[in-house]
């Protein structure tokens, strides 16, 4: 490209043919116009890479708009390119910026510079249409006049600040006829890209305007604001503004003192006046400008190692950062929030070296969302408000899920109604790595109780993060259901040796445990897949129900909580997938009084009301409840009358039916933790080796509880 651009160059300066130029044209013609298969990629490039396209256009232009190349083959072939250009340009959705000034003043000095025959004009034409032409013609020639003493008029002003030594006025008034252009004044196109030009050579690090005005200039709200309704126009607006090249002009070419100022001083505080998108461009510009890191190896990063943190914010700036990340996604479309946050994200990482910053804006982050405002407030606006900070709040959660723990609500209460699930695709979790590996390893199953002990393992470290994470837990229910399928259609006994029933019970544990954020309807689909994995067991397997007792009772409590928790899909799911379930309770299951119970609150002939199944469900969570209720205070009785006797044997006995009972019924244990707690360090070496397998029960059941008093009783 520099090459070609030299050879055009020395075509400009002779008066002879310009067989490059010619070429050229021709070969954007049939890139352009001809081929619609290269279009869209080459015109992207073309307004992504300014510095090429300008320059290539700006030569262009000069050698095709002289008087002696206007109306020739090349000069109406590149009129028919560039009009193409603005075009394709006009409807495109990424930013086009200096390049479509160059394309329209070139459209516009070649159509004025034509002249049609007038025996057919005269003919066809009313003398007001051509009075109408002939004032368009005297309009274009008295712009293009204007324009040329304009350019003659600056060129003297600089010539004479320059010899005076003394630029600091002319600077300043560069910039507010540019401010002037962005308000859609005078100042036209053509006009703001010669003062652009005079600009950089003068003062590339704008150094010498006063803060203000660099802050109009450069990210100033005011430029971008359109009041024409068409969309098009709004489109030519907002492009041609001379902002992106004098930020590329400012990052590039100031010293790190000078952009430190301006970090500083946009960042003071949050100003509803500037472009919020103006100012991240900014900032993460001077994070990943090139001559930063010149020298270094950013390929091959350390995993354990955060990148460094350029701009070291203080928590003050740290939530002016925020705040313009929320406004720039509240000015656009709410649809693409969440895009906007993905591609803002990388900033805002680097800006959060450590715990503390994090901490901060997560604060910040979290004020905005329990933020009570006023009564007389738009409560439609402020909901919108807090729907946006959830969204940037579960940015950051789903990179730092460590970020949200220790506050006062956990991340699935805060960040309700917001799931992780719909933020799949582009946007990934640190802990998608983790979870897939763990659910992936237990579906993995093998033969023999080594296997099953290593099972154990895999589901403890799945129940923590399913625990701690449910949200971050679930984006994996669809592998979670999918590792199901398959297992029945062998012989139970097979099934048995080859761990298939244990996944079985772990899967249904790790469920459980996620419940009430796995009755959402992001997860009605893959809930529904692994929920027909069951029924289908019971099916094949129902000779044998005596083997998965167990299973069988957690299943049919799983089923009451969905029934409670949205009873149509519930009844509607386990009337569909479970219509056999009366034909084997009659047959061969009539012993399971938890399928009994399940069968008579449901009709599977007619359909149920939603009043009777609430009632069922709730009435048998609550039997349960009382059950185990029951069951703990029964031992707690037992315990204390063996504590009063001061006898280890009769304690260890009543912690080791503990123990048993806690196979079919681990809710006990929650009601039991405080006397666990205490026989931790009992005297009795036995005493405290029973009290420490209750322990270990119980955090497998309840990871939770580590973070209760429990944990501490434990390590001590």
């Amino acid at each position: 490209m520099r090459m070609l651009q030299k050879f055009l160059a020395a075509e400009v300066t002779r008066p002879s043919s310009a067989p490059m130029t010619e070429a050229t044209v021709k070969a954007l013609d049939a890139i352009v116009v001809k081929s619609s298969e290269h279009r869209e990629a080459f015109l992207a490039s073309f307004a992504l890479k300014t510095s090429l396209s300008c320059t290539l256009t700006r030569i262009l232009t000069s050698s095709l708009s002289r008087p002696g190349n206007l109306g020739t083959a090349p000069s109406n072939l590149f009129l028919k390119v560039a009009s193409t250009m603005l075009d394709h340009f006009s409807k495109a959705t990424y930013s086009v910026s200096t390049v479509v000034p160059l394309l329209e003043h070139y459209i516009t000095s070649v159509k004025g510079s034509k002249v049609k025959p007038a025996s057919n004009t005269a003919l066809t034409s009313s003398p007001s249409s051509s009075k109408r032409k002939r004032s368009e013609k005297k309009k274009i020639k008295e712009d293009l006049e204007e324009e040329k003493n304009f350019e003659r008029d600056l060129r003297h002003r600089v010539e004479e600040a320059l010899s005076k030594r003394s630029t600091d006025s002319l600077v300043g008034e560069m910039a507010q006829m540019l401010l002037d252009e962005g308000k859609q004044q005078k100042t036209t196109a053509k006009k703001a890209g010669l003062i652009v030009d005079w600009l950089e050579m003068l003062d590339p690090e704008l150094i010498q305007l006063t803060p203000e005005v660099q802050q109009q200039l450069l990210f100033s709200k005011s430029l971008l604001k359109v009041k024409e309704k068409d969309s098009i126009e709004k489109h030519r607006r907002r492009h041609h503004s001379s902002r992106p090249y004098l930020l590329t002009m400012l990052t590039h070419q100031s010293s790190w003192r000078s952009l430190r100022a301006t970090v500083v001083f946009v960042l003071d505080s949050f100003n509803e006046t500037l472009d919020a998108g103006a100012v991240l461009d900014f900032l993460a510009a001077c994070v990943f400008i090139p001559k930063l890191w010149r020298g270094k190896d950013n390929k091959h990063h350390p995993k354990h190692v955060d990148p460094d943190d350029v701009l070291s914010l203080t928590p003050s700036q740290l939530r002016t950062l925020v705040d313009y990340h929320l406004a720039e996604v509240s000015e656009g479309d709410p649809k693409g929030a969440a895009e906007v946050f993905r591609e803002r994200m990388t900033l805002l990482e680097r800006c959060l070296s450590n715990k503390s910053r994090t901490a901060c804006v997560v604060e910040h982050l979290v004020e905005k969302v329990e933020d009570h405002d006023d009564e007389d407030s738009d409560k439609r606006l402020t909901e919108k408000k807090k729907n946006l900070a959830k969204q940037l709040l579960l940015q950051i959660y789903l990179r730092r899920p460590n970020a949200l723990l220790g506050l006062d609500l956990l991340p699935h209460e805060l960040l309700s109604p917001v799931t992780a699930t719909s933020y799949a695709g582009k946007n990934g979790s640190a802990l998608d790595c983790v979870t897939h590996s763990l659910l992936s390893s237990l579906a993995a199953t093998q033969h023999g109780r080594q296997w099953a002990a290593q099972m154990l393992e895999f589901e403890a470290a799945a129940r923590a993060l399913a625990s701690a994470h449910p949200l971050l837990v679930l984006r994996q229910l669809p592998l979670l259901a999918s590792s199901l399928k398959g297992r029945t259609d062998f012989d139970f006994s097979f099934f048995r040796s080859r761990n298939h029933l244990t996944l079985y019970s772990v899967t249904l544990g790790l469920l459980d445990l996620l419940r009430p954020h796995v009755f959402a309807e992001d997860h009605a689909t893959s809930l529904e897949q692994a929920l027909e994995c069951y029924f289908a067991m019971l099916v094949v397997y129902a000779d044998r129900h005596s083997s998965f007792s167990g299973v069988l009772d957690k299943f049919v409590t799983f089923l009451y909580d969905f029934m409670d928790a949205d009873p149509i899909r519930a009844t509607a799911l386990i009337t569909e997938k479970g219509k056999v379930l009366p034909e084997l309770l009659r047959d061969k299951m009539a012993s399971v009084s938890s399928l009994k119970q399940l069968v008579s609150s449901l009709n599977f002939t007619t359909t149920t009301t939603v009043t009777t199944i609430s009632v069922s469900a709730c009435s048998y969570s609550q039997q349960v409840r009382r059950d185990a209720a029951a069951d703990a205070n029964g031992l707690l009785a037992a315990l204390s009358t063996a504590a009063s006797k001061n006898s280890d044997e009769e304690i260890c006995s009543v912690l080791q039916e503990a123990l048993q009972l806690s196979v079919s019924r681990p809710s006990v244990l929650d009601m039991f933790a405080e006397e666990i707690c205490r026989y931790l360090s009992h005297s009795g070496r036995t005493v405290r080796g029973h009290a420490y397998n209750l322990m270990l029960k119980y955090l497998r059941f309840d990871p939770s509880a580590a973070t209760r008093s429990t944990a501490s009783a434990y390590v001590r």
